[in-house]
């Protein structure tokens, strides 16, 4: 069973870089069995955190998204992308 299945999680990409991050997103979205999201607007800093804000975890492999989730005091996973 999937994750997004077991714990009832909407998958939301929200890119911290443009427009690589809107792509990569848009290309896992593709290819994944459950409905995600693909955020493909630039947002603020103030804009960001709130986003962050509303989440209720946050995996993420970019360094500010995990710092805006953790300021936010929203649990964060991070994933390497060494």
């Amino acid at each position: 069973m999937r994750c997004s299945g077991v714990f009832d999680a909407h998958i939301i990409f929200i890119p911290m870089q443009y427009p690589a991050d809107v792509e990569a997103g848009a290309d896992i979205a593709s290819r994944m069995k459950t409905r995600a999201i693909v955020l493909r607007e630039p947002y603020n800093t103030v804009e960001f955190m709130s986003l962050m804000g509303c989440m209720d975890a946050v995996i993420a492999n970019r360094l500010h998204a995990l710092i805006f989730a953790s300021i936010m005091q929203v649990p964060v996973a991070a994933v390497s992308y060494d």
